[in-house]
């Protein structure tokens, strides 16, 4: 029995029933609406009511089919928001599987007070309420005139230009001629409406703070805003960003979208016909097959069967393979791998019919073109399904026996990874004769979503480490030294280190010191050759001995790689590379990645104790953002560190039980890095070190 809900004021009683679970954390693109979204679940339902309250029809009504099933963990809320998106949702769900999706489910594990009984009588809600939205005509429209007025809104600037914006700090007016003529707010290559003006919805907001922050950086915030409440909520929220602050921020937002820009044409668009993907710059392949790939050893840390020891993939075998089902996908996800094991990723292979036409061959061409890593969107012809993203394990060229055994043949082939099986059965499925088709995405938009996104965040927020960070970066503050404690530091390393050290030459030595020293950020400058990467690994040691944890870092999963591979020479195995699966690392890294030779964990809870255990961690500055073994990774004070240790210690102390914290962030090749990139990482730090040269490599 649940609650339905058809519209404003129109409740009533139902009976619900899920027949069928069809998938979980599907990911739906709908391209003739523009949207795209992560569906909870998807199942075959059947929804019976048996009572209208509020007016309306009283005659019971059934009705059955596809529907979408979001499941909320969080505190009951107003189903209006919750139910825009699931309506959504149907509309999507519709396009996708090709028939009427009569209704949604929302699941609300906890309400207000439903733990307590006071509180569950008082509001006459329990835990576990499940609400079913049936939405009209009128609500679809609606949305969907919402949806066009904002995307209408977030299109290229055609009148003016991002670059307008990053010359125009200078000035008050809007970034951007176009977007002053149609009076929005310049903001992600587009020109977003002026903020609502109701303090009340702005309380509840949950971007409330990155709006209002956006908004002063753009709309000249408290002191530009009509009403007297917003601007007192700006003022509580935002307060603290000075004019200078706001200007620094609309200029490099405005640098953001410059860069987006220029990514965008390499963004996967598989409703685009391939000849149209081609004449803007992109990549895409049509007229593929697909095949399960036969299974393959995983890769050992001396790289057996030719797998980098990175590997944590495997291919479905023969006896594996299974039906597309739920339960089969289960069974081989976890298969010999104990519970709690994480999931096994599924390996398939993409190719063309060998075939002599020059269009075949010119195909050919293009797939043997792709390389390991690469990221594609894998979509069915028919209908234009968008089954989600894979990534390429390598390129082959000829039939394995057991392929011409059955009839496949072809001249190239991609072996492609996916985290999810491909369905052969049930609603939606695909067939064996269906064709499919290959996307290149570079995700140069979702690298500058997170960039604007960490942007933002670090002018919004008021804790200490975004504090500190707006001093060092943008207002310039000094940094200082604390030299004797670094002296003592130095005195304390073990004998290892300390030769370790000793063999470096004067200036390394200085610039050892000089980091063991800082107390909020410390550069090294060098020229190539000039010996920055033995400097970095003898540094990481000194760290290291002197009980400090350490986040190593930069643009290029390379030069991650290029320090990474010199710690063990230096003694220091206890790291982990994070973000480096998928081929991403080089192989000798690669060992030292979770499910890698160096590191066996697969459980959540062994690669919780590893997070926790690894004084050094690797990984580029966008993983460094959101990768969880970064952001979850639990600070604590190491055992060795003592009273007397004052290096950071003050630093430390304030943050042991904080996740995602280090207390050095060293930051390699920051010449090839631009500011904003480089705020994910410097946030997750005490004090951060940048090595390079701004005279060799302009930023990425």
């Amino acid at each position: 029995v649940c609650e339905m809900l058809d519209g404003p004021g129109r409740r009533s009683r139902g009976n619900v029933v899920l027949t069928k679970m069809v998938d979980a954390e599907e990911t739906v693109w709908a391209p003739r609406l523009g949207l795209r979204g992560v569906v909870d679940a998807v199942a075959v339902g059947k929804l019976e009511s048996v009572g209208v309250d509020g007016g309306g029809d009283s005659k019971p009504s059934v009705s059955s089919g596809i529907v979408p099933v979001e499941l909320k963990t969080g505190y009951w809320r107003s189903p209006v928001e919750h139910g825009a998106q699931l309506s959504l949702y149907t509309l999507m769900l519709a396009e996708r599987y090709k028939q009427r999706v009569p209704f949604g489910l929302l699941h609300y594990t906890r309400h207000p007070g439903g733990g307590t009984a006071a509180g569950a009588a008082s509001r006459n809600k329990k835990d576990d309420e499940t609400l079913a939205i049936r939405p009209g005509k009128r609500d679809l429209a609606f949305l969907m005139l919402r949806r066009n007025a904002l995307a209408g809104a977030l299109c290229t600037n055609r009148g003016g230009s991002a670059a307008d914006g990053a010359d125009a700090e200078s000035r008050d007016d809007h970034v951007g001629s176009g977007s002053v003529a149609r009076g929005g707010v310049p903001f992600a290559l587009g020109a977003l409406p002026p903020m609502e003006q109701c303090r009340s919805e702005c309380e509840r907001c949950f971007v409330r703070d990155a709006c209002l922050t956006v908004n002063a950086a753009l709309e000249g915030g408290a002191e530009r805003s009509a009403d007297p409440a917003i601007a007192a909520l700006a003022r509580e929220t935002v307060g603290h960003i000075t004019p200078a602050l706001a200007k620094d921020l609309k200029r490099w937002l405005a640098l953001v979208d410059m860069e987006a820009a220029a990514s965008a044409a390499r963004r996967a668009t598989p409703w685009m016909p391939v000849e149209d993907v081609r004449r803007r710059g992109a990549f895409a392949v049509a007229g593929l097959k697909l095949a399960p790939s036969k299974k393959f050893a995983e890769a050992s840390a001396e790289g057996q069967g030719g797998v980098s020891a990175n590997s944590r993939r495997y291919d479905l075998s023969e006896d594996e393979e299974t039906d597309g089902s739920a339960a089969a996908e289960e069974k081989a996800r976890t298969k010999d791998s104990g519970s709690g094991s994480a999931p096994r990723p599924f390996v398939y292979k993409l190719y063309l019919p060998s075939a002599s036409s020059s269009g075949e061959k010119s195909k050919s061409t293009d797939l043997a073109a792709l390389r390991a890593g690469d990221r594609l969107v894998l979509s069915r012809e028919r209908g234009g399904v968008v089954v989600g993203r894979v990534i390429v394990l390598d390129v082959v060229f000829d039939p394995l026996p057991h392929e011409v055994a059955s009839g496949i043949e072809y001249a190239v082939a991609a072996r492609v990874e996916s985290e999810r099986v491909v369905r052969f059965h049930g609603p939606g499925a695909a067939t064996d004769a269906d064709a499919w088709r290959v996307d290149r995405d570079d995700g140069g938009g979702t690298m500058s979503g997170r960039v604007r996104a960490a942007l933002v965040d670090a002018f919004a927020s008021k804790n200490e480490r975004a504090v500190a960070l707006r001093r060092r970066l943008f207002e310039l503050a000094p940094p200082a030294f604390d030299f004797d404690a670094a002296d003592d530091a130095l005195q304390k390393l073990s004998p290892s280190g300390a030769a370790i050290v000793s063999a470096l030459n004067d200036e390394q030595r200085s610039a050892v010191r000089g980091v063991l020293a800082a107390r909020d950020y410390a550069l090294i400058q060098g020229f190539p050759g000039a010996g920055k990467s033995a400097t970095l690994a003898a540094i990481v040691r000194a760290l290291v001995d002197a009980g400090k944890s350490v986040l190593v870092t930069s643009h290029t999963h390379s030069a991650v790689d290029n320090v990474l591979e010199r710690l063990p020479g230096v003694g220091v195995d206890a790291f982990v590379r994070a973000g480096g699966e998928g081929g991403k690392a080089s192989a000798a890294a690669a060992a030292f990645c979770p499910g890698g030779a160096k590191h066996a964990a697969r459980s959540v809870e062994e690669l919780r104790a590893l997070a926790d255990a690894s004084a050094v961690v690797g990984a580029t500055c966008y993983a460094a953002a959101n990768h969880p073994l970064i952001a979850r990774r639990r600070a604590r004070r190491s055992a060795r560190a003592s009273a007397e240790e004052t290096v950071l210690d003050a630093a430390k102390n304030e943050h042991e039980t904080e996740t995602g914290f280090f207390d050095v962030v060293l930051v390699d090749e920051a010449g090839q890095m631009t500011l904003p990139a480089s705020v994910p990482a410097l946030l997750r730090g005490a004090v951060f070190v940048l090595v390079g040269d701004p005279a060799q490599l302009p930023p990425l």
